[in-house]
């Protein structure tokens, strides 16, 4: 799987399965990313990792095929038009949990 795409039959074992190439050719592949403020701990990331794959698995997907990124920051690392920080510059309350 070096430098090319590979087609599905040489997916290689589920211990090193998840490679850019194979996430990006395997059929059925559910992709998730995150992107949230920080304040959350381990076990309530862990509780959502979970769930997604439990109510994915009631609709046929399988769990082995849910990739999960989860990227936390804060106030300050968003900007939601005209290249502005609308929560640093108060237009927009920073949202609580």
């Amino acid at each position: 799987m070096t430098g090319s795409r590979s087609s599905l039959s040489t997916i290689p074992t589920r211990s090193s399965r998840w490679t850019p190439d194979w996430a990006s050719t395997a059929p059925g592949v559910v992709i998730i990313h995150i992107f949230t403020q920080r304040g959350r701990d381990t076990e309530a990331e862990q509780r959502l990792y979970q769930s997604l794959a439990a109510n994915l698995g009631r609709v046929g997907v399988n769990g082995d095929d849910v990739f999960i990124s989860y990227f936390e920051n804060g106030p300050q690392d968003w900007s939601f038009a005209d290249g502005r920080a609308q929560y640093v510059e108060g237009d927009l309350p920073v949202p609580r949990r």
